[in-house]
């Protein structure tokens, strides 16, 4: 696999990594950040106390021959288990690699690709395999807009919205807000696709509780 498209997928699929993985691609940053430290230096010990730095042997066989080799095994390994997840954004027009899962606009031949499709590829695949955790469904009617809408419903018939928006790069907008208490009952991030799926379980949870704190409850029909 070429080097851009490693680390590509090292720097925007990292939700795939196993918890090993994980720890040892930390690892690599945090020595990266540390630079060069001895044993003395304070920080290499913060680091080493909030377990930035493993030593733990079965993460330290995965970064033995070095950060290039853990790059492309790690991004070898996500892309053959995960081909449903992870794509290439590649130009329409020269076919090279986009710099973010996001980005719209060819940073080699400046081609510029801004429908709402291309945009929503990779954030339709994250919705569409959580909305079955909670029971619910797109709002079709926004289905082809430059937003997405998930609506929940209490058993008092109050309504409520989760609503996304790919801002830039790969950033993602999620906003969850009562219907009828805007002012209220509003809540807003921004997240990047490695963080979107927990981002969506904080939005649900924030409508939930506003749900329960009026003595109603999830209205699943």
């Amino acid at each position: 696999m070429e080097f851009e498209r490693e680390r590509y997928i090292i720097n925007y699929f990292g939700r795939f990594f196993t918890p090993n993985e994980y720890k040892a691609y930390r690892h690599l940053m945090s020595l990266e950040k540390l630079g060069e430290v001895n044993e003395q230096d304070n920080r290499l010990t913060a680091y080493k106390k909030m377990e930035w730095i493993s030593s733990d042997p079965n993460v330290l066989e995965l970064i033995k021959n070095g950060s290039n080799e853990f790059h492309s095994k790690t991004a070898e390994r996500i892309a053959l288990e995960n081909k449903d997840s992870v794509f290439f954004n590649e130009c329409p027009n020269c076919n090279k690699l986009a710099k973010t899962p996001l980005a719209r606009m060819c940073r080699y031949c400046g081609e510029k690709w801004f429908d709402s499709s291309s945009e929503f590829r990779q954030v339709d695949y994250v919705i569409n395999k959580w909305l079955p955790k909670y029971g619910l469904t797109i709002g079709t009617q926004y289905k082809d807009e430059k937003v997405r809408s998930i609506s929940v419903v209490d058993d008092n018939g109050n309504s409520y919205q989760i609503w996304i928006n790919p801002i830039k790069l790969n950033q993602i907008e999620v906003n969850a807000c009562s219907l009828k208490n805007m002012k209220t009952e509003s809540w807003k991030t921004e997240t990047d696709l490695n963080e979107f799926e927990q981002t969506l379980n904080k939005a649900y949870s924030v409508i939930e509780k506003w749900i329960t704190d009026k003595g109603n409850a999830r209205n699943f029909v």
